[in-house]
Parts: C-alpha cells; structure tokens; sequence
C-alpha cells in the first residue's frame, strides 16, 4: 500500500514514518565473514534455482515466406486477425511490394532494411496503416524485424518462384 492509495489512512501514515525514521537511525550490523559466506552461498543457490524455474517459450518453427526471408510466429490472435512474428532475413533479401488490410508495426531489430530508398537501422519503428501499400523492403546486409500486424499468408512454393522470377 502507498501514499496514493485512497485506502492509505493517517494510522497508515504514522507507521510509515516510524519505520522510516527507524531505517534511518538504525546502523547495519555487520556480519562476520564467516557468517557472510555462507549466506552468500545460499542466496547465489536460490537465484540459480529460480533462475532454472522461469519457464521458457518453446523453440518455435521458422517458416520460408521468400527467398531468404523466415518468419517466426511468436503469438497469433485469429479472431482480432492480429499476430505478432520475427522476420529474418539474410543478406540481399527482399520483400515484395504489398498492401496491408490492417495496420502494422515494425520495430528493425538487427542490421537494417531499405524502403523506397530509405535505410532504417537497428532501432527504427516503421508504421503501416491500413490501406496503405509498400514499395519493396530490400536488405543488403540481412536484418532481423519483430511485426505486428496482420496474419502473414503462407505462400507455396510456385507464388514465391513466381515472384522471384517477376521480382516484385
């Protein structure tokens, strides 16, 4: 509970300031390296312990969606039509031009991305909005991006010949 909390009473407000006051008059007792050690030990133990306790999301598959360009979904929402994914892509990769029924967001994670002759950097956020279309995203020295947006459709193996071959 604090201060901002409308059910912090003036009893609240008493207590706080004696325990205040007590932190700050009360020195710390120092401890015996002999006592030290040991507790240091124990602390170091249990944060490794909870430290291999944190659960950790699963190595998920990566998917082609172009020539040189893989996606990882990290989570997908089919009834708000949202998912939120990685794209990596390796060196001279591109993106086709596209449009997008959705908005979208971009966060440029490593490396970097050119659009419409424009280079954006690891750190650069790029908004699509609804409606909009892309010119094709090119990355000459590969890249890694986190989108959100709408869901990414899984082209076969002829629409991404196809595209290479029209290189769009």
């Amino acid at each position: 509970m604090t201060e901002q909390d409308p059910n912090f009473s003036p009893q609240d407000r008493l207590h706080a300031d004696a325990a205040a006051r007590l932190a700050r008059e009360l020195a710390p007792a120092p401890l015996a390296e002999s006592t030290l050690a040991p507790l240091q030990a124990r602390l170091l133990q249990r944060v490794a312990a909870s430290a291999e306790a944190l659960p950790r999301r699963p190595e998920l598959p990566w998917f082609t969606a172009f020539e040189g360009v893989q996606v990882q979904t990290l989570r997908c929402d089919p009834e708000a039509r949202e998912q939120v994914t990685l794209w990596r892509l390796s060196p001279g990769a591109r993106i086709p031009r596209h449009s997008h029924s959705a908005r979208e967001e971009c966060l440029v994670l490593e490396g970097a991305i050119v659009h419409a002759g424009q280079r954006h950097p690891a750190g650069d956020f790029l908004v699509a909005e609804a409606g909009s279309r892309h010119q094709p995203f090119d990355s000459p020295e590969g890249a890694l991006l986190l989108i959100r947006g709408e869901p990414v459709p899984r082209l076969g193996r002829f629409s991404r010949w196809l595209l290479r071959r029209l290189r769009l």
